[in-house]
């Protein structure tokens, strides 16, 4: 068995739009993504970027609240290659806890 890196199992993912954003304080459940009218959203990828070391970020479905992704400051895992998908219409919502800190927030996902 071979393990395969995380760029080569990103790329297979197959995403067609990228989300990025700069925060400069706390987030809290604020809309960053809203599909096409009668689409659902599938994310395909997040990265998130920080000099905190406390706190966390949290990327979920709003209707559904569903979790695509929780991740901590102290854990800075690089890019993670996923599957989620929302419900249609439904937005892709995210909460912070970093306070005053900067962060980056990139987000690979389709429409379907």
């Amino acid at each position: 068995m071979s393990l395969e890196s995380l760029t080569t199992v990103a790329n297979r993912q197959g995403f067609t739009t990228t989300f990025t954003n700069e925060y400069s304080g706390n987030q809290s459940a604020a809309t960053i993504i809203t599909p096409t009218s009668g689409k659902k959203l599938s994310i395909k990828g997040v990265y998130v970027g920080t000099g905190a070391t406390s706190g966390k970020v949290r990327l979920y479905f709003d209707t559904s609240a569903n979790t695509a992704v929780t991740l901590y400051a102290a854990d800075e895992p690089g890019y993670i290659p996923l599957f989620v998908e929302g419900a249609v219409n439904e937005v892709l919502k995210i909460t912070t806890t970093f306070g005053d800190n900067l962060y980056f927030v990139l987000i690979n996902y389709t429409e379907n």
